[in-house]
């Protein structure tokens, strides 16, 4: 099939028609000349935020104690039974006292005898110093008086260490309780030798009770390097059933050191346990709860972006450029977040319209509802109906 002139000038012009069309649409798809990017834009808003956290902890007691036998002896009665909560200088063990009884009883007799020998040696000493006056005694007889005085008043002395010694045995073989707490489980059956040392049982103060909990070393500097704000911080406690405990207390102190592992920091609360309901070794949920506020700065969290170098934002500056903003966040509050650094209160943040946006651009402010929609999945896109053909075309292209 051969071609007229007029036909082939005819063909290129639709050639080149269709190419220029196809130009004009990927230009405008990949991103051509469409304009500033459309942006919307926030402030960084200035809250008064309740300060509250939660954190995993475990109860532990105030004081915890191994019960020994400070003396040798028979165990001969044990007045508190197991598991029962006894009040401070109870008695909870005693060994055989006849012993100890006796001890005292013959170094008290000791102690007498020594005293009445040191009398004689004092009123031996008074005569021999009375005739060394008038010379009517030698030196050597005013020595010896003297020695035999300082000689039976050390045997006083020692008299009356033993006798302390036996009082305190006879003392020791009442074990009462140092503290209000409850009695474990004996270790020992009454009638049993018990040599000194010899472990008995345990004695655990349970009211008030002690908690343990980790916070962040970030937190820690946060919020409770002053001694005043930590004493107006409250603990509550909910237990591994879900239930809150109905006591609260207060931080009692943070340990001397941070954990480098885990970047975190232990605390110490005590809580009132009047019903004896929390144990030792409990695992519980621990609320913090600060009287006072805390101002805090806020963003929308679909304002936050991130990359190698950090977490950040685009602001809005005063000639409509948008300029990155490295920021250090806090915790979240619902759809917002805590910012701690970077930025200031009234800074304008953009919100919505972040795929175009790069350092130094020009932006758009618009409403949120004219904010330039995120960029959608190519398979998403319906695909566009072919082109009609020409009345003259068959559907290859070719001319009949």
């Amino acid at each position: 099939m051969k071609f007229t002139t007029l036909q082939t000038v005819l063909f290129w012009l639709v050639v080149t028609a269709v190419v220029a069309g196809c130009g004009k649409q990927n230009n405008a798809m990949f991103g051509g000349d469409q304009g500033p990017p459309r942006v919307v834009i926030t402030p960084v808003m200035k809250e008064t935020l309740p300060f509250q956290r939660r954190f995993p902890g475990e109860t532990r007691s105030l004081k915890d104690i191994t019960l020994v036998a400070p003396v040798a002896g028979f165990l001969d009665a044990q007045p508190a039974p197991d598991g029962s909560m006894v009040k401070a200088n109870a008695a909870l063990y005693r060994i055989r006292r006849a012993r100890y009884q006796a001890d005292l009883t013959h170094a008290e007799g000791t102690l007498t005898a020594a005293k009445a020998q040191l009398a004689n040696t004092e009123v031996s000493l008074a005569r021999q110093e009375e005739l060394w006056k008038k010379r009517n005694t030698s030196e050597a007889d005013l020595l010896n008086a003297r020695a035999q005085r300082d000689n039976t008043a050390g045997k006083v002395t020692e008299a009356e260490a033993d006798r302390d010694v036996a009082r305190i045995n006879l003392t020791d073989t009442d074990i009462n309780a140092p503290f209000a707490g409850q009695l474990g489980v004996s270790t020992v059956s009454l009638g049993t030798w018990l040599n000194v040392g010899q472990a008995i049982g345990t004695l655990v103060q349970i009211d008030p009770i002690r908690v343990r909990f980790e916070l962040p070393e970030r937190l820690y500097l946060a919020h409770f390097t002053d001694q005043d704000k930590i004493g107006r911080v409250v603990v509550r406690l909910s237990l591994s059933d879900g239930e809150p405990f109905d006591q609260t207390g207060r931080i009692e102190f943070f340990d001397n050191r941070v954990d480098p592992a885990a970047g975190s920091i232990a605390a110490y609360a005590i809580l009132p346990n009047p019903a004896n309901r929390l144990r030792p070794g409990m695992y519980v949920q621990v609320l913090l709860q600060r009287e006072f506020g805390i101002p805090s700065l806020l963003i929308p969290q679909s304002a936050l972006l991130s990359d190698q170098l950090g977490q950040y934002v685009y602001s809005v500056d005063g000639d409509g450029k948008a300029q990155r903003r490295n920021v250090t966040l806090g915790d979240p509050v619902d759809s917002r977040i805590v910012v701690l650094d970077g930025l200031a209160a009234g800074d304008q943040v953009v919100a919505e319209g972040l795929q175009r946006l790069r350092p130094g651009v020009a932006v758009e402010v618009v409403a949120g509802a004219a904010a330039e929609p995120q960029p959608q999945p190519q398979a998403a896109r319906p695909a566009a109906p072919p082109p009609a053909a020409h009345p003259d075309q068959a559907a290859d292209g070719r001319k009949d």
